[in-house]
């Protein structure tokens, strides 16, 4: 199986010369209400939790709970997204402009080797809400339960961090990345999530349309080969030359690492071909 990196031309060179793929800080991503999704359901499951409470210490532990919520939406949570599917228009409109764009296809197992050695994981997103729900519920049935008889500290100050709000802090943020809303179920989008809060000394930053963009660089092997098989070169007024220039670029590469001088087998295995969808850009 093939997961799918949508790209325009600069990144494409330097996800292939740098051996690398970035990955942006949640909250700066395309759709504003990235990340937030898991508080809102997280907040309103909480609060018809709140007046069936059997005692004042739970109810002190779910209060804490919601007051914890807002302590954890700046986090360094760093995603890259990718896509089952590679050839998508959508896509294409988004990331492609009219520089052209790539789709760069890797491969899922590779991927996952990739992302155990970055501390990241690979999983796919959820679109239906019924699901996301349900999963929010779970982790908060499952925080009640484990300190179900642990005595909430300073319960007049729900604001303050517990063991049991530290639980439930780490446990929504490893699955918040995951929900995404519904309109955007056609991307079958994939995400490597870091594992962890990036600390800021590891986080770079690019230009964006109005502001600087936090993100973090996931390194791969050098052999990049093996873990790109696929490359779908965009809408391009000169589809045969960027074809050629996208072949050569990669041989070109291939044969200034170190490592592989004399597998042609191995450069060979990445297959590059044009989108075959009609749509003009220019």
């Amino acid at each position: 199986m093939l997961l799918y990196h949508y790209t325009d031309q600069n990144g494409f060179i330097g996800i292939i010369e740098n051996k690398q793929l970035w990955a942006t800080k949640i909250q700066y991503l395309n759709d504003s209400k990235e990340f937030y999704l898991a508080f809102e359901f997280a907040k309103k499951i909480l609060q018809d939790k709140l007046p069936l409470a059997d005692n004042d210490n739970c109810k002190a532990r779910i209060k804490r709970l919601m007051a914890n919520l807002s302590n954890i939406t700046h986090i360094n949570i760093c995603v890259c997204s990718l896509s089952e599917i590679g050839d998508l228009l959508s896509q294409w409109r988004g990331y492609s402009n009219k520089q052209g764009g790539y789709s760069i296809g890797f491969d899922v197992e590779e991927l996952k080797i990739m992302a155990k050695k970055n501390n990241y994981r690979l999983e796919k997103c959820i679109y239906d809400e019924n699901e996301q729900i349900s999963l929010i519920k779970k982790i908060i049935d499952e925080t009640l339960n484990i300190f179900i008889s642990y005595e909430e500290p300073n319960p007049q100050y729900p604001e303050y961090s517990s063991k049991s709000s530290e639980y439930f802090k780490e446990r929504i943020i490893s699955s918040a990345p995951l929900i995404k809303s519904k309109t955007f179920s056609e991307e079958q989008e994939w995400r490597l999530i870091s594992s962890s809060g990036i600390s800021l000394e590891k986080l770079s930053y690019r230009p964006g349309t109005s502001m600087l963009i936090p993100y973090h660089k996931i390194k791969f092997r050098d052999d990049f080969w093996n873990i790109i098989k696929q490359v779908i070169v965009g809408h391009t007024p000169h589809l045969e030359l960027a074809l050629n220039s996208t072949d050569s670029f990669i041989y070109n590469q291939f044969y200034t690492n170190k490592y592989l001088i004399s597998k042609e087998s191995d450069f060979s295995s990445i297959n590059i071909m044009a989108t075959k969808i009609p749509y003009r850009s220019w």
